[in-house]
């Protein structure tokens, strides 16, 4: 081969794989948690990455309303080419009666990309939702009050129909509100909700997956979008309950992840070995190519 030849096409392999190996670099766990904690209160516990504090309940909040628990049957999902298995510890969420709130939240690192994914593994325990039952979980950004969940969000709720998926990109007013079937007692559920940024800069298509494969990802359940756009940063995940969920109402949540793009969301691991080859073939190409040219000086 020609070394003029051999010197372009070692250059181009070297900037594709120098391309393939940013992508990759740039797909990325935000925060994650698996609650694998000591049974019993979860405020204070710092396990899982990516957070900037431990876990923190609210005020008012009774501690067996938000808890570390022995799920008895762990929280999985395996299907349509996704495995993600929760281990023997699950966070559990009740109801509180009379009161609508936060009951458990978490701080992490400021996020600005411009794609975020939310999953986590949901079961409904013990009963049925139904009434004005409504859970939530929610992203949103530090100094909005614990009060207030006018937040992009995703959970269950009695509309429009008893145990319905939902997610909304706002609240006041309701904006980008989206559905995507029910829950059935003691089913895992793979819950995936999707914001992306728009020509406002900021969040203004929401998208939920309920139980998806790993080839969904331009096929959500639902999808909406609002040009006025919801919040362009965010760094605060929490769980909200409606005033009408009981005690007897139990959530059991696991294997929680903040993700900017949906391989990580999905668990899905990357193709590594491809680009590194490339960079280490075109390594080689330029190294033969120097070689003849020094035996040619």
């Amino acid at each position: 081969m020609n070394p003029t030849k051999s010197s372009k096409l070692a250059l181009s392999l070297l900037i594709s794989a120098t391309f393939l190996l940013v992508n990759q670099g740039s797909a990325a766990t935000l925060a994650s948690d698996s609650f694998d904690y000591s049974t019993g209160a979860i405020s204070g516990q710092e396990g899982g990455t990516g957070w900037t504090e431990g876990w923190v309940t609210y005020a008012g909040t009774p501690t067996n309303y938000s808890r570390i628990v022995d799920p008895g049957t762990s929280l999985s999902y395996n299907s349509g080419g996704i495995s993600i298995d929760g281990g023997n510890r699950a966070l559990s969420i009740n109801g509180n009666t009379g009161t609508a709130q936060t009951v458990v939240q978490r701080q992490f690192n400021l996020v600005t990309s411009d794609t975020v994914y939310l999953r986590f593994l949901m079961r409904l325990d013990n009963d049925v939702f139904d009434g004005n039952d409504f859970i939530a979980s929610y992203l949103d950004i530090t100094g909005n009050s614990s009060a207030v969940h006018d937040t992009s969000l995703t959970g269950l709720t009695s509309t429009p129909s008893d145990g319905s998926f939902f997610a909304r990109l706002e609240n006041s007013p309701p904006r980008g509100v989206i559905s995507a079937g029910t829950a059935n007692v003691d089913e895992t559920y793979l819950v995936i909700m999707r914001l992306e940024k728009g020509v406002s800069t900021k969040y203004e298509t929401i998208s939920l997956w309920v139980n998806p494969s790993s080839t969904d990802e331009n096929s959500p359940d639902a999808t909406a979008t609002d040009a006025a756009g919801f919040r362009d940063s965010m760094d605060r995940f929490g769980i909200w309950t409606g005033s009408s969920l009981e005690n007897s109402d139990v959530i059991i949540y696991d294997e929680l992840v903040i993700a900017n793009d949906w391989n990580t969301a999905v668990a899905i691991p990357e193709s590594s070995s491809v680009p590194y080859i490339l960079a280490a073939f075109c390594g080689g190409l330029y190294l033969i190519w120097n070689r003849r040219v020094r035996n040619k000086r």
